[in-house]
């Protein structure tokens, strides 16, 4: 393990620690000459965001199950660095680009993410018994766009819900991403006409797209008998990533979609986390994406500046003072009020 780098985990964990900060640790492999026994060896190809981890061969296998032991190990002490939810793989019913493992159909990708799964599941397990281990998904409910390798998230968790039960239940869970559509659109409750026209977004369980308005239906889902956990209740859902763009609309539309999205999930006692994207703007997201997510502005360098008008709704939206910093959100969405929504 490289000394550095471990210093550098090792002081962003104890700051975490020292403010009671829940930490959840999203796992994802790149390819490189570095890195090449850590991958699939059918995924060994230039081009993709993240890589399936490697179970076919002995030593690869081995070095992950070394790494997420490692780490387990070392971060599972409350006082100088704890972490509590550990994501295997990013949006992995996106195998092109997001978890590519090679050309499959999903039961045969479903097969193989499985087993890397539970060989991380089981090596970070051995380390802090009471550790969550979450799978991951995007907001593409049955919507699959043509493209290979990509599988709408129903259809991966059907198949992986099946693989886990039959080589030995365990206790997964679900880190999600139920962002607006489209990603660049903050106004998830008014989507842009030709995405309208498209009927994406609605509360049946085969809906096409779950953003935030349609959450509750995939805690429905995840809530059918075939999909609890060992204990017998509905496994641990957090959404693990959300974004909401202020480039193509104002910075107070920003700040009331999150308002909303965040009370949303709130009042959904399924959902145990939410964890907003990003912190600051990302200058590659603002110009290859036209995505500006930040709590804060950057310069063209990508450098932090200055807070965004969601800095402080924020901060304040689970507090006391959630009112004085929420108030002005009904009236960008279109309501009298919060309760007109439905939400408090």
């Amino acid at each position: 393990f490289n000394q550095g780098v471990v210093a550098e985990y090792d002081l962003v964990m104890s700051l975490m620690a020292s403010q009671k900060v829940e930490v959840t640790m999203n796992m994802v492999n790149y390819y490189n000459a570095a890195t090449a026994l850590t991958v699939k060896p059918s995924a060994r190809k230039a081009g993709y965001r993240h890589y399936a981890y490697n179970t076919d061969e002995q030593l690869g296998a081995e070095s992950i199950e070394a790494l997420m032991s490692f780490l387990a190990a070392r971060y599972s002490n409350p006082a100088t660095g704890l972490i509590s939810n550990w994501i295997i793989g990013n949006e992995v019913n996106n195998n092109n680009p997001w978890y590519y493992a090679g050309n499959y159909n999903v039961t045969n990708f479903t097969l193989e993410y499985e087993k890397a799964f539970r060989m991380c599941y089981n090596a970070i397990k051995s380390q802090n018994a009471n550790a969550r281990v979450l799978t991951c998904i995007d907001q593409r409910w049955t919507w699959e766009d043509g493209t290979a390798n990509q599988y709408g998230a129903k259809k991966f968790m059907d198949a992986f819900n099946v693989d886990v039960i039959s080589h030995g239940n365990i206790d997964w869970g679900v880190a999600w991403h139920p962002h607006p559509v489209p990603l660049t659109a903050a106004k998830f409750w008014d989507m842009p006409a030709a995405y309208r026209s498209l009927n994406l977004v609605t509360n049946s369980a085969n809906t096409r797209m779950i953003n935030p308005q349609n959450m509750n239906v995939f805690t429905s889902y995840m809530s059918q008998p075939a999909y609890l956990a060992p204990n017998g209740q509905v496994r641990y859902i957090i959404v693990s990533e959300i974004l909401f763009n202020s480039m193509n609309s104002s910075e107070a539309v920003q700040a009331a979609s999150f308002a909303y999205a965040y009370k949303l999930a709130a009042q959904n006692p399924l959902i145990k986390g939410f964890i907003v994207h990003r912190t600051v703007d990302n200058i590659y997201e603002k110009n290859a994406d036209k995505i500006a997510c930040g709590l804060f502005n950057c310069d063209a360098a990508g450098n932090v500046t200055t807070p965004k008008y969601i800095y402080n709704v924020y901060k304040y939206i689970d507090t006391p003072q959630s009112d004085a910093y929420t108030s002005f959100a009904p009236a960008v969405i279109g309501a009298p009020s919060w309760a007109a929504l439905g939400v408090k």
